[in-house]
């Protein structure tokens, strides 16, 4: 599927909820294709109206993230955050992106915050974010900071 179609697809607003249904379907099988300007602009015509918005935003992000689009990612993956009590992935997605932006210290605190907030129930999560602390670490001598 082309991008002028992505974008034909979701062009009538007010979808029913199964046509929405559907729309994150196609959204989710061009994502895993790899044709995420098509992802993305089902994803972007979709957001405001869909049920789980996180879970579009969320994969919205990370097609911006793949196209290496990291100020629009970051934008999304903040979102989340903040609208969010319970986001790891994001605030992990959140994190990488901003080291894929050199600003090591801002992605420290965002895995600090992981590992601070969800080693409890997401502790592979919390795992991978220590990881990526201990990588920061050696590379810029960052250490702990204080809690937001």
């Amino acid at each position: 599927m082309e991008l002028a179609e992505a974008e034909a697809e979701t062009e009538a607003a007010g979808c029913s909820e199964a046509e929405a249904d559907a729309l994150v379907v196609l959204a989710h099988q061009l994502y895993s294709q790899k044709n995420y300007p098509a992802a993305i602009a089902i994803y972007e015509n979709i957001l405001s109206t869909y049920r789980d918005r996180n879970m579009v935003e969320l994969k919205m992000a990370n097609a911006f993230y793949h196209e290496q689009d990291y100020a629009n990612a970051e934008k999304h993956y903040r979102n989340i955050v903040q609208t969010s009590s319970n986001a790891p992935k994001a605030l992990m997605n959140l994190g990488l992106t901003l080291y894929q932006q050199g600003r090591k210290p801002e992605a420290a605190r965002c895995y600090e915050e992981v590992v601070r907030r969800f080693a409890e129930f997401y502790p592979a999560t919390a795992q991978r974010a220590e990881t990526a602390l201990g990588i920061i670490r050696r590379e810029t001598a960052v250490g702990p900071s204080a809690a937001p």
